[in-house]
């Protein structure tokens, strides 16, 4: 057995998602002979947002097979986005082979210096005896916070004969969680004596929200969500009041105001969270499983929330509180993104959502705020544009039975033409509805609000029937809500392509602007 084999062996993953490259013949060879599932997409940047958005729609990692050099370094923004959402992935870069690393050899970089601050774990393989350390990557990869591992395989080793008995028999690294659930009285009397307690369920808190959520209900404790801990929670509880931030629920906003105790689960109290304010009077505890915490927090325990949330079950004897806080009505739009959104969120409940960076996706987030029930994908922690339609992918191969629709505008749409080669290829069903204000919008919007004028954001592009013709998508052009039934019934066939013409000025509405210095 060649050292890719065993890599792969030991990684034990049951989806790849792979580029070609000269330095990964051996990884992609053998995976063809192991009959691994694979998915290659002809663009690492591209293959790596649907190995993330396989993991966000299954909860499994999955493999991501680049090559040394423009391979490797195309696959870092999808590793820092999956790194930001707290995403689990295995990057394997076929790198040079040893003898040739520091000679400036063609393609030769530091992958190292790369990947290693936005990777949870590096491994680097000098030697065949380190492929056994790949046996403690997965479980790394999934230990709370997840993250993306990266794996640096040189050619050499790759293609080196090893003994697999003895890999599979190496002892593998130990991993252990710092855990300190210190404190854990004192929370549970500072919340015993609070009027107004408020439970902020972060993206942290994802695997534990069904325990922390009966909590709530049962003791009627209002809970708000952080967007990315929205996005990754399907079924709210009753006593939900939506996510707070900047396009958050007016509700989760004002109770973060009102609340004079505040259980932060997994969630980092950032800027954006807490763009309206969190009283500030109230006790706040925050429970995170690594640094840095907020200053804002009073209280701090380092530990999962798995292991947190269970604790406070067992010990906390307080009957249930006055639910202080209700749901309040949100605003509705007659916007024509606004009425299209609603409406494709209404027929797909229950489904997954892919969005992208821009004004389709704010325009999205408002409407999501009247009834959508579902797994959304969003790239919150880096913003990154052209995620959406990769992510769908990912999605869908994780789960088939289910209704994946993916949002963009047309920026984010022409970004990805090696995602869309890859459903033309497949032929998945899944809807991509692009919303083409022929701009980068979300930009335009500020450069006239900030400057008074537009500079480098036109892009004119009138082509997408065409090119769903090309990648032979179903094309339906969406003028009313109607078409949108249309769009998603032409699923039976196949992918389909949804073109929704949006007026420049048909832009969100703009809450609060970030990032403002403070002005005496």
């Amino acid at each position: 057995m060649i050292g890719a084999e065993a890599l792969l062996h030991l990684l034990n993953l049951d989806t790849y998602f792979t580029t070609p490259g000269r330095f990964t013949i051996p990884l992609n060879v053998s995976l063809r002979r192991m009959r691994c599932r694979t998915i290659m997409i002809p663009d690492e940047r591209a293959a790596g947002h649907a190995a993330d958005g396989y993991a966000r729609a299954s909860g499994k990692p999955a493999g991501l097979v680049v090559s040394a050099g423009p391979g490797a370094l195309n696959s870092a923004l999808p590793a820092a986005t999956a790194f930001r959402d707290y995403t689990p992935m295995v990057v394997v870069a076929g790198d040079l082979p040893t003898y040739s690393k520091g000679s400036l050899a063609v393609e030769e970089v530091d992958l190292e210096g790369v990947f290693k601050p936005i990777c949870k774990s590096y491994l680097k393989i000098r030697e065949a005896s380190d492929v056994a350390l790949a046996r403690s990557l997965i479980k790394e990869a999934l230990k709370p916070p997840s993250k993306p591992v990266f794996v640096e395989f040189p050619l050499d080793i790759q293609e080196e004969s090893v003994d697999y008995s003895s890999l599979e028999g190496a002892k593998p690294t130990s991993i252990s969680a710092p855990s300190s659930l210190e404190g854990l009285s004192e929370v549970v009397k500072l919340l015993e004596s609070s009027k107004r307690p408020l439970i902020l369920v972060g993206g942290g808190c994802a695997h534990s929200h069904s325990i922390i959520a009966e909590f709530s209900v049962k003791h009627r404790i209002p809970l708000v969500y952080t967007l990315m801990g929205w996005c990754r929670v399907e079924s709210k509880p009753p006593t939900s009041l939506g996510f707070c931030g900047v396009r958050g629920f007016k509700s989760a906003n004002e109770a973060l105001l009102k609340c004079d105790f505040l259980l932060a689960l997994g969630a980092r109290l950032s800027e954006a969270t807490l763009a309206y304010g969190l009283n500030s009077r109230a006790v706040v505890v925050q429970v995170l499983v690594e640094e840095p915490f907020s200053s804002k927090a009073h209280l701090k325990l380092k530990c999962t929330c798995e292991e947190f949330t269970s604790a406070l079950v067992e010990t906390y004897s307080g009957g249930a509180k006055e639910l202080w806080a209700k749901r309040a009505e949100e605003p509705t739009y007659t916007s024509k993104s606004f009425r299209i959104l609603k409406r494709l969120f209404d027929l797909s409940v229950g489904g997954v959502l892919s969005l992208d960076m821009g004004d389709s996706s704010m325009w999205a987030l408002e409407a999501c705020k009247h009834g959508w029930r579902g797994l959304m994908l969003y790239p919150g922690g880096l913003a990154t544009m052209g995620f959406s339609i990769p992510a769908a992918l990912g999605a869908k191969l994780a789960d088939p039975s289910r209704t994946v629709v993916a949002v963009t505008g047309d920026g984010g749409a022409i970004m990805n033409l090696p995602a869309l080669h890859a459903i033309s290829r497949l032929k998945p069903s899944i809807a991509v509805f692009v919303f083409n204000n022929r701009s980068y919008g979300m930009v335009q919007g500020k450069q006239i609000r900030d400057y008074g004028a537009t500079a480098d954001v036109e892009l004119g592009f009138e082509g997408f029937k065409e090119l769903s013709e090309a990648l032979k998508m179903s094309y339906v052009k969406v003028e009313e809500e109607v078409d949108v039934d249309k769009a998603l019934r032409a699923l039976e066939a196949g992918p389909v392509l949804a073109e929704v013409d949006v007026e420049i000025g048909d832009r969100p509405p703009t809450p609060k602007r970030l990032f403002q210095a403070e002005r005496s």
